[in-house]
């Protein structure tokens, strides 16, 4: 039961004095304690980030932008896990009360600006850092306002062509100076009834477009020597439109870059011309039983995209008299194979063949030499990394191998990306695994573990050609050397022609760890591009890469996770439209920067001198 005073219940006649005395004594209570309040408060800094949020494009004020803060390295803002939110005034004024000291990221949106973070480059962003002593930041938010690509995609008669896919790619920074595909898709669309596209809350950046469509009267040709039976009368209608890339081409090398600023429009039209279709012939394993227009035992084509991803190819195949599946209605570009295995295998599948298509109207034989060869792989060096998590990844297209996923350049400690390291505090964004696998995809590849104190093996089956070797990341473990048996060896690229090549891979322990303060003369270099340049850079046997990251408002930058060696360490104000995947463009800013040894101890803290663009 719940204790009642017995101030109440008092009877005097003199009430009215009572009532004085219990006023004064509520005051004085109410006083102290009010004085401990304030006492506590002055204890505790007041924590608050305050600004004005502008757009990129005009620098005019952004009434009601929404405003969310949250610790850096945590889960990005708006994507889930605590966040302190606000929205500007009509003047786009705004002020954050965080809780804590610490780096915290600040994201900004509003109608027709899409979500971005604080001083956002290529996937890096300024942390803005409170301290006890600095309790309170103040900055000018410039928001970029989204760009448009858009355009019409017509046939050869100058018709619309509805029902094509686009395809937006953007163009990854980190894969220009390597031998990775640079391209990223990001966003797939569909044309309309006028043959109309468009993409939308474009950030700034760099990107290209792809389109595929079939030609609506196009009717498939058999090729090979039962073909005449069943030849429409016309084979001028045997023809595809090949992937094209704007603005008309259909080699992605030769595609435009459009290069999107603050709130742009781009008009991206395209025109499709058709060319005749090729056809790959591909062996019927004795015992497949197969039937008009195929059936269960016709091989799988896809086709390798520039990203490395897989286009399936819906073509239906026709079984010849020769003993050959004939795949038609083919576009020029790179396939893959799988076959089916006889019919007396108990096997699920076949053997898997990459295939190079090539000029419009020819025929490829599909032949055992083009097969997938065996590469076994061993691990050395004493560390935690299973042979089966060896990741190769094709320098061509992009496609890794070991995992069974297909994916474009991305950037873990040991994959030449580079780019920003997921969950890491201080100006990086979370994005993407951290290992060519990813991360929640099966990492047991098709490897085999021996017994303790033996070495790892595991066997990869690969189609002749160049690869990356990609160690996963998260394991503190580096690429130290390589060894190839029936294969050329150079850096961390391996070249695969024939036979049973075996690989041995040096392996260590101890990433290192870069952490310091960008300055220009005695004031701090905020939101400036930091980079740390491998002095081999240029060398094509170099094991390491180059890392980069961005300077927070205190100055402060942070590299976690790299491969010990050699480089040289620079900051560059205002500096991310410097070209720095060239290495002519680099040269004159590594002559003002600082070598740092990361060969010899495992973590530097420098303070360095931003330089000018």
């Amino acid at each position: 039961m719940k204790r009642r005073s017995s101030l109440p219940t008092l009877r005097l006649a003199h009430g009215r004095a009572v009532l004085i005395a219990l006023s004064t004594c509520v005051g004085l209570c109410g006083g102290s304690l009010a004085g401990q309040q304030r006492k506590s408060d002055k204890g505790v800094p007041r924590y608050q980030i305050t600004g004005v949020a502008v757009s990129a494009k005009d620098g005019s004020v952004i009434p009601r932008c929404h405003l969310a803060a949250q610790v850096a390295g945590g889960r990005s803002p708006g994507f889930g896990g605590a966040s302190i939110q606000t929205d500007a005034d009509d003047q786009g004024r705004f002020a954050l009360d965080v809780p804590s000291d610490g780096t915290w990221s600040v994201v900004a949106s509003a109608r027709g600006y899409r979500r971005q973070e604080f001083d956002e480059h290529d996937g890096f962003f300024t942390g803005v850092v409170l301290t006890r002593t600095s309790p309170s930041y103040d900055l000018v938010f410039r928001v970029a306002p989204d760009g448009v690509i858009r355009g019409t995609v017509t046939d050869e008669a100058g018709e619309p062509v509805r029902g094509a896919q686009v395809r937006l790619f953007t163009v990854h920074p980190e894969a220009r100076a390597t031998d990775q595909s640079p391209l990223l898709s990001r966003e797939f669309g569909q044309t309309d009834d006028l043959g109309q596209y468009e993409f939308a809350e474009l950030a700034p950046g760099e990107y290209e477009v792809e389109v595929q469509a079939h030609p609506w009267y196009a009717v498939q040709r058999p090729s090979g020597p039962s073909a005449a039976a069943d030849a429409p009368s016309d084979p001028s209608l045997d023809v595809v439109y090949p992937v094209t890339w704007y603005p008309g081409v259909d080699d992605d090398t030769a595609a435009e870059v459009l290069t999107m600023h603050s709130g742009e429009v781009r008009q991206a039209d395209m025109r499709l011309r058709p060319l005749a279709s090729a056809h790959l012939l591909i062996p019927i394993p004795n015992g497949v039983p197969t039937g008009r227009g195929g059936g269960r035992g016709q091989p799988v084509v896809s086709q390798v995209m520039p990203d490395g991803s897989l286009r399936n190819i819906f073509a239906p195949g026709q079984a010849s008299s020769s003993g050959m599946f004939d795949i038609g209605g083919l576009q020029p570009g790179t396939y893959q194979v799988s076959r089916v295995p006889g019919g007396d295998s108990n096997d699920s599948g076949g053997p898997t063949s990459i295939v190079h298509v090539g000029a419009g109207g020819s025929t490829t034989e599909v032949t055992a030499a083009a097969s997938e060869v065996n590469v076994t792989i061993a691990v050395d060096g004493g560390t935690s990394v299973d042979a089966s998590e060896i990741r190769l990844r094709d320098t061509s297209t992009g496609r890794v191998l070991g995992d069974g996923s297909f994916g474009g350049p991305r950037g873990g400690p040991e994959g030449r990306g580079g780019g920003p390291r997921a969950n890491q505090p201080g100006g990086r964004r979370p994005q993407g695994g951290q290992d060519a696998g990813g991360r929640g995809q099966d990492q047991r590849g098709r490897g085999r573990r021996r017994g303790a104190g033996e070495s790892k093996e595991a066997t990869l089956s690969a189609p002749p050609g160049e690869y990356e070797v990609v160690v996963p990341g998260g394991t503190n473990a580096f690429l130290t050397g390589l060894v190839a048996t029936g294969a050329q060896a150079k850096g961390r690229v391996i070249t695969i022609r024939e036979g049973a090549p075996h690989l041995l891979i040096h392996l260590a322990s101890g990433l290192a760890k870069v952490t310091g303060t960008a300055k220009v003369g005695s004031n701090l270099s905020v939101g400036a591009m930091v980079l740390l340049v491998p002095a081999t850079l240029g060398d094509p046997s170099s094991l390491t890469i180059v890392r980069r990251d961005q300077s927070n408002t205190d100055g402060g930058f942070r590299m976690d996770d790299v491969i010990p060696g050699q480089y040289i360490l620079l900051a560059i104000e205002h500096g991310w439209e410097v070209k720095w995947t060239d290495p002519a463009t680099l040269a004159p800013y590594l002559l003002r920067g600082v070598p740092v040894d990361l060969a010899s101890s495992p973590a530097a803290h420098p303070v360095i001198q931003a330089v000018s663009p």
